[in-house]
Formats: C-alpha cells, structure tokens, sequence
C-alpha cells in the first residue's frame, strides 16, 4: 500500500494484516487476483469488524491489541478532510483522482430518480441548464389544470429565486456549478440575490 509504505504507518499496516489473516485474504498477490469483496475489505474496511492485531515489538517483545480496519481508502479520506496541514493533504492529492460512478455515471442520483421527468426533462437535465435556460424553461413549461393548481406556488417561488440570480448578472451558471468554482465576485453576488429574496428593505446594489 504505497500511502502507508513508509515506518510512520506501521500500526495501520498492522491493523491491514490483521484483517486480511482474519478474512483470509492473500497480501502477496495482486490486486486483480483477488475478489471484488477482499478488494473492497482493504479499501473500504468490514464495517467496524473488531481485529485481533499481534505483533513484534523494536525491543523483539511480543504484544497484541485489538481494532477494527477501516479501510485504505476510508483512512486517507478522513485524515484528508481532518488535518490542518497543507502539505499532509497535498501528500494524500497525489493519490485522489476523478472518476465517474457507473450506477449514476455522474449524475450524483439514483437510477429511480432519474426516471420521473418535469415536462420532457429529469432532475438533472433540468440542473445542467443555465440559469437564464431554466427560468424560461419554468416559464414556458405546460401543465394541465390539475397540475397547474398543484405545482403553481411551487414554480412561482422556483422563478423568483432565478429571477433574483438573473438580476445581479449570473444567467450563464449553470444550477449544477460546483460552489467551489465559483469566484469571489459569483460567490458574493449569489449571497446579494439569497438577501434580496429574503423581502429585505432598503438594500442598494452598487
């Protein structure tokens, strides 16, 4: 496990050969001999499995203690998002890569979900619209009588929050722009529109 191949990881990788004894899973065969569920169980854990770990100690003594192994990837995501220090997370980037899930195939809902349509669009055909398109398509979108009565407020508040983004100049964002790529002045003026949708008083935009 090359993230845990220096000495300072010695008790995760312990913690790794406990489990695999247990689970009788091979650590000298790679990755593709194994299963997909020992692949999972290095990378993901057994699901608060508690471990027997023996070991040797730097004075040759022999000691145990018992934990459970929560995972290669488990263990780097945690400490990834809990240090404070840049060079430790810029040490765990260098294993992190993006890759599109293949149930959802990036979509980041479930298949069921997907089925249901507003008009001729689903949930996430709607959010990949910019926010200028997906007003006019509220806009422009036919319902019958019934379902009028019963998604008016509903779209009427829907129109007057993109309205409120359209006025301070951010109709081209598409409403599946990750917060973290937007830039300061995008970031600011969508908290004036959340203020001005808010029924604010007295509030001037310069």
């Amino acid at each position: 496990i090359i993230p845990w191949s220096n000495n300072f990881y010695t008790y995760y990788n312990q913690i790794l050969y406990g489990m695999a004894e247990k689970n009788d899973i091979p650590l000298d065969k790679p990755l593709k001999e194994l299963s997909d569920d020992q692949v999972d169980a290095i990378l993901y854990g057994k699901n608060g499995e508690r471990i027997r770990v023996n070991y040797v100690n730097s004075y040759g003594e022999k000691n145990s203690f018992t934990s459970s192994f929560e995972g290669v990837v488990t263990n780097l995501r945690r400490r990834y998002l809990e240090t404070k220090s840049d060079a430790s997370r810029e040490e765990i980037e260098k294993y992190m890569t993006t890759t599109l899930c293949p149930r959802c195939r990036g979509k980041r809902l479930r298949e069921e979900i997907l089925w249901v349509l507003i008009g001729d669009k689903s949930i996430n055909d709607v959010t990949s619209l910019s926010i200028r398109e997906c007003y006019q398509f509220f806009e422009s979108l036919a319902l019958s009588p019934r379902e009028h009565i019963i998604a008016r407020q509903v779209i009427k508040e829907i129109q007057e929050r993109l309205k409120f983004l359209i006025d301070v100049g951010l109709d081209y964002l598409t409403m599946d722009r990750p917060a973290g790529s937007l830039s300061g002045g995008e970031a600011q003026r969508i908290r004036l529109a959340t203020q001005v949708g808010s029924s604010l008083v007295g509030v001037l935009y310069v």
